[in-house]
C-alpha cells in the first residue's frame, strides 16, 4: 500500500526521484525489481518517503540519442520520467492523482489534478515556453507509455482445441496477430486447474500459429511450428487456457 500524503500540508505531491533501471539502448528492458524507496516533492517543498509496494508489475526504459524514458507501475500507482537535454518531466499517477512536473534551468511548472481539484504552480522565468514545453513533451511521453505497453500487451490469441478423451490431438493453438515477431521464452500457458507450461526459447512471426499439444512429439503426426508434450491438458467439462508473459500478466485466453 502506498503511503498516503497529508492533503492539508500537500497540495500536489509530485513525483522528483525514481529509482534507477538498467539501461538497454534503443530498446525497451522490463522485469520485477526489489521495492526502493521513492522521494515525492510537495507544493509546499515537504519530502515525504514513498515505499514502491512488493508486487510492481513492470519497469522499463527507453533511450534514445536525444532523450531517455524510464516507466514503473504497480496496481496503485504509476511513475514516468522523460529526460532530454534541456529538460526533464515527471509524472505520478495514482487512482486520485494525476501530476506533471517539468524541470529546466530556468523553470519549474507542476500543473494536473489532485482529488479532483486543479493544480498549477510555476516559478522561474517565461511562464508560456514552460507551459509549450511540457505539453509537447507530455506528447512525446505518452508515445514513449504507448510503446512500452505495446511491448508488454502484445497482440496474441489463444483457442483450445478439445478432442475425445482417447485422441491425442488435443492442443491449444497461439496467433500472433501483432505487426512483429514475438518470443515465448519464459512465457507460461495454463489451464483452469493451475497446470502450467513454461516456454522455452519459442519465436513466432507476425501473423503465425503454433500449435502447443499435450502429447509428446512421437504421437503427433505434423510438419506445422508446435510444441510437444507439456503436460497441461483441458477437462472435457468445463476449462480454460491462459497465456502469460514473464511478468505474470494474461496477455489472452480462451474457455469453453
Amino acid at each position: 500500500m502506498v503511503t498516503s500524503v497529508s492533503k492539508p500540508a500537500v497540495t500536489a505531491a509530485l513525483l522528483t526521484a525514481l529509482v534507477a533501471l538498467p539501461s538497454v539502448s534503443g530498446d525497451i528492458n522490463y522485469g520485477t525489481p526489489e521495492p526502493e524507496p521513492v522521494v515525492v516533492d510537495s507544493a509546499s517543498d515537504i519530502e515525504v518517503d514513498v515505499r514502491v509496494p512488493e508486487d510492481v508489475n513492470t519497469t522499463a526504459e527507453i533511450e534514445r540519442h536525444d532523450a531517455v524514458y524510464r516507466f514503473r507501475q504497480s496496481p496503485e500507482i504509476r511513475y514516468e520520467v522523460y529526460e532530454t537535454p534541456g529538460a526533464t518531466l515527471k509524472s505520478v499517477l495514482e487512482e486520485d492523482r494525476k501530476i506533471f512536473r517539468l524541470e529546466t534551468p530556468a523553470s519549474t511548472l507542476v500543473r494536473g489534478l489532485d482529488s479532483s481539484r486543479k493544480v498549477f504552480r510555476f516559478t522561474g522565468r517565461d511562464r508560456e515556453d514552460a507551459v509549450e514545453r511540457m505539453n509537447s513533451m507530455t506528447e512525446d511521453l505518452e508515445e514513449m507509455r504507448q510503446r512500452v505497453k505495446n511491448r508488454i500487451t502484445p497482440d496474441l490469441d489463444v483457442k483450445i482445441v478439445r478432442s475425445a478423451a482417447a485422441d491425442v490431438s488435443e492442443r491449444a493453438i497461439i496467433e500472433n496477430q501483432d505487426s512483429r515477431e514475438i518470443n515465448l521464452a519464459s512465457w507460461t500457458l495454463r489451464n483452469g486447474e493451475g497446470d502450467k507450461y513454461t516456454f522455452g526459447e519459442k519465436r513466432l512471426d507476425p501473423d503465425t500459429v503454433l500449435r502447443v499439444y499435450t502429447a509428446s512429439e512421437s504421437e503427433i503426426n505434423g510438419t506445422e511450428p508446435a510444441v510437444h508434450g507439456t503436460g497441461v491438458d483441458w477437462d472435457q467439462g468445463d476449462d480454460e487456457a491462459s497465456l502469460f508473459n514473464p511478468e505474470d500478466v494474461q496477455i489472452a485466453g480462451d474457455s469453453y
